[in-house]
């Protein structure tokens, strides 16, 4: 016991040392004459700074950190005991008359308290406040004091005003009359009005007295008038050495000055004397406040230990250098070792350690051969250094000792030899009983685990195939152990824990045979936790009891909920039986008509309490029970809350809001909800906002008229306010896309809180990503975007590359500074800023043009990041732009980190290996060798039927590689234990055997699965032994032996397949040709025609010879399937509306008088709109084409009620020569609410099989308004004729090369350079440039090609067939490069289809 409590005491040292063996017999560490140099003038440099940093601080030298702020005081007070003003005449001649006398006073002062706006007359002369020194005047002991309620709010006026005799008392007089006139006729009167402000002297770390001085005119009959307002400093200053020392100061720190000249009779009024200076001090509304902070002891030995460690990086390159002058010793030490005439040799070197001469036995060597001997001799050292070799070199040495020594006897002797003491005899120097752990055990003696030997006999097989059973047996046990648990104890949430315990005995014990069973000891597991959770104690009994309304019965509630009524309520229990309702709501139960009805009306009784968290309850009581019969009574009440002086009621009832109204009560809501929307409070405002968005769902058109007040909140400070208002207003304009756009375009040049600046790049984003936007704009959002991924913030910098991704518009180029912005967050300490920065590249990716911009370097180092999420998503990124080089290393790194993954990410894993499949067929190998390492992780069953569908996309798609990979499926089900996964796998050999692709290796390891598996397997297995059976003839004769004994099996099912493919392989073949179209055709008139005599029938009814008979007779009655035109009228219906119209119009024109003429109609085109869907009139635009002429067909809508519109005419701009105006059909008169169509014929150069042009069209009419009429135009918007109008998309059965070959007309060819960023921008715009089918998935991109390829076909007006051949290719000099090659039924046309692009 002792021993084990000491075993238990060591573990818990923290102080534990490693033993490390010495280098040299004198010391454990290589120290070399230079590293001592080095380290004397690192830490010297490092002290020195460290002494250097101690005496600025002790002198003072260093500044203290001063932070200074100002804000808006609701109240302030502050006394002056010493001078704050002090006044004095400047000085002038001699002859100068001092107003100030004192036995001749001219102008006498005083100071008078303004209190609440009144000024309380006093006396002139207070000695407390006022004091004469010569011919200066000093003012002291003021107090100054605002907004404090309970005192009055107090300013000080200071007034000089002229000398009354009858208020002076001696020793004071006033000067006579001629004095007085002699003083204000002087050249000179002026007074130096001196304030006293304070400042912070942080050297003396005190205040300090600042005198500003005014210079001031005194003028007879004139008053100046002066507002002084002193700014009020609030300074902390922290002195302290190691800990905070705060002491704070309040003073005046500076003043602003507001004065004015005004007329005497002004203050004669007010203090009934002539007032020459008046000055009104008061204290600013603002006030400053300023933290000084002295550096303490810490910051001063931080910054020195971080001058320090930048110092002694350098000592980096010195151990370097002594890492390798140690390795280079080593060598040469053991070198000599082997070679002991290696010290002979001597060996000279230069200034830079290079070999220069070899000396052996007195002659020079050849230098390169030693140099090349040298490396030899190297090499071998640093192998032998290695403990691998090392231990190798032992385990050589036990085994030959072995053979020598063949008794235990003998190797017990050898511990006995050893060289005796000189001064001593010693017997024994060891003790034999503690031998026993150190002697080498004979090799027959050698314990070896039988479980870790390969061994392929009979004997094995069957062993192996036991412990299986006794395996299977064991865990069916444990199973039924299990359910049982669950029956008794219902606790779902222990099965983890108790399968958990399984496992880990499962694991510990390695194997079946155990020295006390398995099975028992699984039981006293289960046992003691069934004990437990019988017996709960502690934290698991509380858990238990945390479940309050367990047992809780509706009958009871609805029995307690009658308090509700009562006229004294009791809010606790109110509250209580609220929160019961709210659970059996939420457990399912139903109240049936009088119970609902009964409660609604209780809970309303309740809006009487003002207790807030009982209203809270009523509010969530609200939304989950309603009556739909009564909500005008909550309505009304949460009417009166939403006026309410209580703000938390004001925002829950808006937030309930919604959940009870519906199109009636919306209306007389509407001023109170606008109300809110532009409270000042925040929670008001938003939670209005959001009632808004809610509302929106029930009646759009309700609160669009909401728009100014939304759009008022856009620029509120609060950051929630302008989140929510801009949702709103989104929802708002959601039909009005032009109007929206205008509004983020105004708010791209704003400053926005970050949650709305993330909201507005969403929405950019979504309308960037819409094909309607116009390029102004597009630029404008995009300069934007690549702004905001400069920001500081980082949901909008994360939000701005997301947007980004998305944006097929941009090139690589352009997405340059956002990727490399993306991979700084991947070296951030933020987990969730580097997993967001791996999404957003795993984003980018998605197209593989964007590939090219990502460096795997910068993702490697990822994957053994302790974050599984982390390291499984740097995974799949790096399997989709890793290069082929590196694939073979970059899976075996995966497989290491495989198990640590969740199977999700796991999944993901093999999405990419799929990806890399796909895009890198010759690394075959390597992808088939890492997914059969997948087979032995430990994973769920949809990863590895992922793993089997990736090789069976192998066996399908690289044809090199199909034998390795079914090779590798057949070898998985040996050891797969999953029925489901081995059905799978015999379903794939079973498809490939049918296809005489599968090697016949395959079918002993099937035959294995008919003596090991259940009856499901072995009847799969017995039927791909029968698909080998029918097409593989040389392995017949042991196929049928495996099949005949198959027969014998106990199952039915394995029986009954096994006599079928013996008796079809011995049945004659038949060749069976296909049927033909005619053939198929008759089959099916004939079973139309004898569906009933079929079904009454037991006998073979459908015999061909009949059927053709029948056909013979039915000659020219059988329908025939006509594939290639079903195909083309698929084609028009997707074209033009209605194949019905589309005809319609045909025999239209065809009849027509004005458009006979033109010919047959070819094809039209969709309806497109000219005006928008809120304009008066309505105008959209149809294109019919001929083989020479074109007809535009506007149709016009007048959406007004009294107006009429009479020869309604067009006026065309046509900007292409090539397409002329030939006639016009105009409407006479549109009646309100009515269309009517207008058509226009145009004719096109006959040499042209191709035109396109921009055509703006003005509607000219007369308006017939209320019997007022006069002439109007109406311009809409332009529309253009493109070459895609032409065409319609074909696409061909059979494969392009071959319909290319077959066009036997010339090949027209061009190269164009065009301005298209990358090769998916130029796939799209050319595909919409033409309007052609893509062919054989030409679309696709490969990366690893220098151009692509893209195969196009249409049929030109419906008529001539085009094919178009695509190669896109781009040079980083010139840009997008495009040769088109083209061939059609018609030369012409050939040559204009590759000119368009000219």
């Amino acid at each position: 016991m002792f021993n084990q409590f000491l075993n238990h005491i060591r573990k818990v040292d923290q102080f534990g040392v490693i033993f490390q063996p010495k280098i040299k017999y004198s010391t454990n560490e290589y120290k070399t004459a230079m590293g001592g140099i080095m380290s004397i003038i690192l830490y010297g440099l490092s002290f020195g700074y460290l002494i250097y940093s101690f005496v600025q601080y002790g002198q003072g030298s260093i500044l203290p950190k001063i932070t200074s702020i100002q804000a808006k005081a609701s109240q302030q007070s502050i006394s002056f005991e010493n001078e704050l003003m002090s006044f004095k005449i400047r000085p002038g001649d001699d002859n100068q008359i001092n107003p100030f006398d004192p036995t001749a006073l001219i102008l006498v002062p005083f100071v008078l308290p303004f209190l609440n706006n009144e000024i309380p007359l006093g006396q002139y002369l207070n000695f407390e406040q006022i004091s004469f020194q010569g011919n200066t005047i000093s003012i002291r002991n003021l107090k100054l004091q605002y907004g404090d309620p309970s005192s009055v709010e107090t300013e000080q006026i200071i007034a000089f005003v002229g000398c009354k005799q009858a208020d002076i008392q001696p020793p004071f007089a006033c000067a006579n009359e001629s004095i007085r006139n002699k003083f204000f006729s002087q050249s000179s009167n002026a007074m130096i009005a001196t304030t006293q402000v304070n400042q912070f002297n942080t050297d003396k770390r005190t205040l300090e007295e600042v005198g500003k001085e005014q210079v001031l005119a005194i003028v007879d009959n004139s008053t100046y008038f002066q507002t002084t307002n002193l700014n009020i400093q609030e300074s902390s200053v922290d002195t302290g050495f190691l800990l905070e020392s705060t002491e704070k100061f309040v003073y005046a720190t500076d003043y602003y000055l507001t004065s004015q000249q005004i007329d005497q009779q002004y203050f004669r009024n007010t203090f009934n004397y002539d007032a020459y200076l008046v000055f009104q001090l008061r204290i600013g509304k603002l006030k400053y406040y300023q933290s000084i902070q002295y550096p303490k002891i810490s910051e001063i030995l931080a910054d020195a230990g971080s001058i320090a460690s930048t110092i002694l990086l350098l000592s980096y390159f010195v151990i370097l250098c002594n890492q390798t002058l140690l390795e280079k010793q080593s060598l040469n030490d053991i070198i000599q070792i082997y070679y002991p005439s290696y010290k002979d040799i001597q060996i000279k070197k230069t200034f830079y350690g290079q070999i220069r001469e070899v000396i052996y036995k007195g002659k020079i060597q050849d230098l390169e051969k030693f140099k090349q001997y040298q490396k030899e001799l190297q090499e071998r050292a640093e192998k032998k250094l290695t403990i691998i070799n090392q231990v190798y070199e032992i385990s050589r040495l036990q085994f030959i000792i072995q053979n020598i020594l063949r008794s235990k006897e003998q190797i017990r002797q050898s511990h006995k030899i050893g060289i005796k003491l000189k001064q001593f005899d010693i017997p024994k120097l060891i003790n034999e009983e503690n031998l026993n752990g150190n002697q080498i055990i004979p090799h027959s003696q050698l314990n070896f685990s039988t479980s870790k030997l390969v061994v392929i006999d009979s004997q094995s097989d069957s062993l192996n195939n036991n412990s299986r059973i006794q395996q299977k047996n064991l865990m069916m046990r444990i199973n039924q152990m299990m359910k049982i648990l669950r029956f008794q104890f219902n606790l779902m949430n222990q099965k983890n824990e108790i399968i958990l315990i399984i496992r880990i005995i499962l694991l510990e014990n390695n194997q079946l045979k155990l020295h006390m069973s398995t099975l028992q000891y699984v039981r006293e597991i289960i046992s003691k936790q069934i004990s437990t959770l019988s017996n709960p104690i502690g934290e698991d009994k509380k858990a238990l009891e945390s479940e309050p309304y367990h047992n809780l019965q509706k009958s009871s509630v609805l029995l307690e909920s009658r308090c509700f009524n009562d006229p004294q309520l009791q809010d606790k229990k109110c509250r209580q039986i609220l929160s019961k309702l709210i659970y059996l709501i939420n457990q399912g139960e139903k109240f049936n008509d009088q119970e609902s009805l009964s409660l609604f009306f209780g809970i309303t009784k309740l809006f009487s309490s003002n207790n807030v968290d009982l209203r809270r309850m009523i509010y969530l009581m609200i939304k989950e029970f309603k009556d739909e019969n009564s909500m005008y009574v909550v309505i009304s009440c949460l009417a009166k809350d939403i006026t309410s002086k209580n703000d938390l009621f004001r925002i829950n009832a808006l937030r309930t809001l919604p959940y009870v109204l519906d199109q009636s009560n919306l209306v007389q809501l509407d001023r109170y909800l606008k109300n809110a929307i532009l409270e000042k409070s925040q929670p008001i405002s938003s939670a209005a906002l959001i009632a808004g968005l809610q509302i929106f769902r029930i009646s759009p058109d309700f609160i669009r008229k909401w728009t100014n007040e939304v759009a008022d909140r856009l620029n509120s400070k609060y950051p929630q306010n302008s989140f929510h208002a801009l949702l709103l207003l989104h929802e708002i304009k959601s039909n009005d896309k032009v109007t929206f756009t205008k509004i983020l375009t105004g708010l791209t040049k704003e400053t926005l809180v970050p949650i709305a600046n993330m909201q507005v790049i969403r929405f950019i984003r979504e309308i960037l990503n819409t094909d309607e936007l116009d390029q102004q704009y597009e630029k404008l959002f995009i300069e934007y975007l690549l702004r905001q991924i400069h920001k500081s913030q980082e949901i909008v910098i994360f939000e701005a590359c997301k947007a980004l991704c998305d944006l097929k518009s941009l090139s690589n180029k352009d997405l340059q500074p956002m990727v490399q912005i993306v991979t700084v967050f991947l070296q951030s300490s933020n987990v969730i800023n580097k997993f967001v920065a791996l999404k957003i590249l795993n984003r980018l990716i998605s197209n593989p043009i964007r590939r090219s911009l990502i460096t795997p370097s910068q993702i490697e180092p990822l994957i053994q990041d302790s974050n599984k999420s982390l390291s499984s998503l740097a995974v799949s990124i790096l399997l989709k732009v890793c290069q082929e080089t590196n694939i073979e290393r970059l899976l075996n790194q995966i497989y290491e980190y495989l198990n640590d993954m969740s199977d999700e990410f796991k999944i993901d894993v093999l999405r990419s290996v799929k990806a890399l499949a796909k895009n890198s067929p010759t690394k075959w190998k390597s992808i088939i060798s890492f997914l059969q390492q997948t087979f032995k992780c430990e994973a769920s069953q949809e990863f590895k039927k992922y793993s089997i569908e990736i090789f069976e996309f192998i066996i399908h798609e690289i044809p090199e590689a199909r034998e390795n990979a079914i090779m590798a499926l057949a070898d998985y089900i040996e050891d797969c234990q999953q029925s489901a996964l081995q059905l799978s796998v015999l379903s794939i050999l079973n498809r490939e055997a049918s296809k005489k692709q599968c090697p016949t290796r395959v079918i002993r390891i099937v035959n294995n699965r008919l003596h090991l598996e259940d009856a499901e397997i072995r009847a799969a297995a017995v039927g791909v032994l029968g698909k080998f059976l029918l097409h593989y003839p040389k392995e017949k004769t042991n196929l049928i032996e495996l099949l005949q004994a198959a027969a014998q099996d106990p199952d039915e099912e394995v029986r009954n397949r096994s006599r079928f493919y013996i008796s079809e392989s011995a049945a004659p073949k038949e060749e069976n040709t296909p049927l033909s179209i005619e053939e198929l055709d008759a089959i099916e008139a004939y079973l139309q025609q004898n569906i009933q005599e079929i079904q009454q029938s037991n006998e073979e009814v459908l015999q061909l010879e009949k059927i053709m008979a029948y056909a013979e007779q039915n000659k020219g009655k059988i329908k025939k399937t006509e594939v290639l035109q079903e195909l083309v009228e698929e084609e028009l219906i997707q074209t033009h509306e209605s194949e019905s119209g589309f005809e319609t119009y045909k025999k239209l024109f065809k009849e027509s008088t004005i458009f006979c003429d033109y010919g047959v109609l070819r094809k039209s085109s969709r309806a497109q709109n000219l005006t928008d869907s809120k304009c008066e009139y309505l105008v959209t635009v149809v294109k019919h084409f001929f083989d020479n002429h074109i007809i535009l067909e506007y149709k016009v809508k007048n959406t007004l009620d009294n107006v009429t519109l009479s020869d309604v005419s067009l006026e065309l701009t046509i900007k292409n020569v090539n397409l002329q105006f030939e006639r016009i059909v105009p409407a006479k008169q549109i009646q309100p609410q009515c269309a009517s169509n207008i058509l226009v014929g145009l004719q096109f150069n006959p040499n042209l099989r191709l035109v396109s042009s921009n055509i703006q069209s003005i509607l000219t009419f007369t308006v017939n308004e209320n019997g007022t009429t006069y002439q109007d135009e109406y311009q809409t918007e332009d529309f253009i004729i493109t070459y895609s109008d032409f065409f319609l998309p074909i696409q061909w059965f059979k494969k392009f090369q071959t319909e290319w070959e077959s066009l036997k007309s010339q090949e027209m060819s061009a190269t164009y350079q065009l301005d298209y960023k990358n090769t998916d921008i130029a796939i799209k715009e050319l595909v919409k440039h033409f309007g052609f089918q893509i062919c054989d998935n030409s679309d696709q991109i490969q990366t690893q090609n220098k151009f692509h390829t893209l195969l196009l076909s249409g049929k030109y007006l419906d008529a001539k067939n085009a094919l178009v051949i695509c190669q896109i290719g781009f040079q980083q000099n010139i840009g997008c490069v495009l040769k088109i090659k083209c061939k059609s039924e018609d030369d012409n046309l050939s040559t204009n289809i590759v000119e368009t692009l000219g």
